[in-house]
């Protein structure tokens, strides 16, 4: 129980972004080296959720890297599906929660 008690979590600062501009995603957010790698299956079903008004996870979470860039460390595949959904099914817009990271 020690261990665990004394574990911190790291600063984040957190905003909701109300009517998110898809077209924006390209060019908001890069992809580091270290994340794994996409499930077409998985973002398949993730873009059906987010179609039908079903989909409940938003959150994106990044560090800013030297040069400003946002680079995710979680929401890869929720990135992925998004684009989807706006290039294939011209959804324009959409709600996120993006949690900001010390590098």
């Amino acid at each position: 129980m020690g261990y665990l008690s004394s574990l911190k979590s790291p600063p984040v600062k957190w905003q909701y972004i109300r009517n998110y501009q898809l077209k924006n995603l390209k060019n908001d957010f890069g992809i580091p080296e270290f994340q794994r790698k996409t499930s077409s299956e998985h973002i398949n079903r993730m873009v059906k959720a987010i179609l039908t008004n079903q989909f409940y996870d938003n959150v994106i979470r990044f560090y800013k890297d030297k040069k400003g860039k946002k680079q995710l460390l979680d929401g890869q595949q929720r990135i992925a599906a998004l684009w989807i959904a706006h290039t294939r099914n011209k959804l324009q817009n959409y709600n996120l929660l993006l949690g900001e990271y010390d590098e």
